[in-house]
């Protein structure tokens, strides 16, 4: 759940949010659940006697990509689509293996980290759309896909 707060100044009658899931809202500080994972990006558009004016935040909200057994346990993959370093936030600090395969399903790199934060280096790599796999070891694993820009 995210509030957002319309910081316009003037007379305004009009409200226009857009918070990039296909859903919109015409409250001044509306309030909005996410219902998938992803990174998006969020408009304000405003109307009123001195005109109009719209504000645009590219991938402004993150939620998080994925969880193991846990659902509070909340895995972040940032930025994506991403150029150049790829970072993964974990929860905690368990021994995870990081698998990045392209959509023929070829491996293009595997690693390994027991760190709370990991930073994998794409910019070799060309772009398209790949998966990022994410295997807690002994556990279970998720899948995130990652678009190189």
């Amino acid at each position: 759940m995210v509030n957002f707060s319309d910081l316009s100044s003037g007379e305004i009658d009009t409200w226009n949010w857009n918070f990039g899931d296909e859903t919109s809202s015409s409250t001044q500080h509306p309030m909005h659940e996410y219902l998938s994972p992803g990174n998006y990006t969020v408009s304000l558009s405003v109307e009123g006697i001195g005109g109009d004016d719209t504000m645009i935040k590219e991938d402004y909200i993150l939620i998080p990509v994925g969880t193991f057994e846990n659902p509070t346990e909340a895995i972040i993959v940032y930025p994506n689509p991403v150029s150049d370093k790829l970072h993964i936030v974990f929860p905690d600090t368990k021994s995870r293996k990081l698998l990045l395969k392209n959509m023929d399903g070829r491996n293009i790199l595997t690693t390994k980290t027991s760190e709370k934060e990991a930073v994998i280096d794409i910019q070799s790599i060309p772009t398209g759309l790949y998966s990022l796999i994410i295997e807690c070891l002994g556990t279970s694993s998720i899948t995130v896909k990652v678009v190189k820009k």
